[in-house]
């Protein structure tokens, strides 16, 4: 990692960043998941299963989070220079994702849709 450039420490820390949101929004899912079906299921079953599914997911995450790092780094590189050029293109799909995050995690907290508030906004613009 010491010879890379900065750009490509850039990346990788915000690939590293991001890998860490993701896993919390998944937890934040799986939560409010399991929060629909308390009354159907027994809530000790329900719960053993929604930390053992934590567990294993942190437990993925902690131990590769440097590989799934690089490999995102190498993906989102190739995504970007193949479709939208070089620099441009690597820091669109970084945004892009980030956007990505934040819609969900704004689902998940406020049962609201990110994109379609933005699409109304859009068409109250023109009219």
């Amino acid at each position: 990692m010491s010879t890379f450039s900065l750009k490509a420490r850039f990346v990788f820390l915000t690939m590293t960043i991001a890998a860490i949101f993701i896993a919390d929004l998944t937890i934040t899912l799986l939560n409010k998941y399991i929060m629909t079906y308390k009354s159907g299921y027994d809530t000790h079953i329900m719960t053993l299963t929604g930390m053992g599914i934590v567990l294993a997911l942190f437990l993925v995450l902690v131990k590769n989070i440097n590989r799934l790092s690089d490999w995102a780094v190498r993906v989102f590189v190739t995504i970007g220079r193949t479709y939208l050029g070089r620099s441009i293109g690597l820091y669109i799909t970084i945004v892009a994702l980030f956007v990505l995050i934040y819609a969900g995690y704004y689902w998940a907290w406020f049962d609201r849709n990110l994109f379609v508030e933005i699409l109304d906004r859009i068409g109250n613009f023109f009219r």
